[in-house]
């Protein structure tokens, strides 16, 4: 339901669903409560306000923004491998302390916090993983501390690429 100007988008019968691709449309809410099954969740250049995964804890690939959203509960999502939380002006922190298996964020153009940018790196480096990308850059999110940076530093030697405001 890719490019459809969607205003809204009932799946709540498709229990079985496994991926679920329905970006640039006009959806100012989507609930997928019941798709547990759901591994690859894809919901960006939508105007969604609210976004509950924390069913679907078999979620290894999640993107959404441009959106009005402000937070994501991402505690459930221990699979999560490639998240992108791109160009939402009010979303001021993506946790992902609960995601160990991360290796490509893009949080490009939010509003993040210092605190929320320096955590990312911190639990990015802590996870232990190389070769990877995580994208802090653009919009108002702020500047990695000098904690913020040594984790970066950390990264880098890691093999990951790493861009920060």
């Amino acid at each position: 339901c890719y490019g459809n100007n969607l205003v809204s988008l009932d799946v709540s019968s498709n229990t079985l669903l496994t991926s679920l691709i329905c970006r640039n449309n006009d959806l100012f809410n989507l609930n997928v409560s019941n798709n547990t099954q759901l591994t690859i969740l894809e919901c960006y250049f939508d105007e969604l306000s609210t976004l509950n995964v924390t069913a679907n804890t078999l979620l290894t690939r999640l993107r959404f923004g441009d959106s009005l959203l402000t937070n994501v509960d991402l505690s459930q999502n221990t699979l999560l491998t490639f998240l992108t939380a791109f160009n939402s002006p009010l979303m001021t922190n993506v946790n992902i302390d609960a995601c160990p298996l991360l290796t490509f964020v893009d949080a490009r153009f939010d509003a993040l916090t210092v605190a929320s940018v320096d955590r990312i790196l911190n639990r990015l480096d802590v996870f232990g993983l190389l070769n990877g990308t995580v994208q802090l850059n653009g919009g108002t999110n702020g500047v990695p501390s000098a904690a913020g940076l040594a984790s970066k530093a950390n990264l880098v030697g890691k093999g990951w690429v790493v861009t920060n405001n």
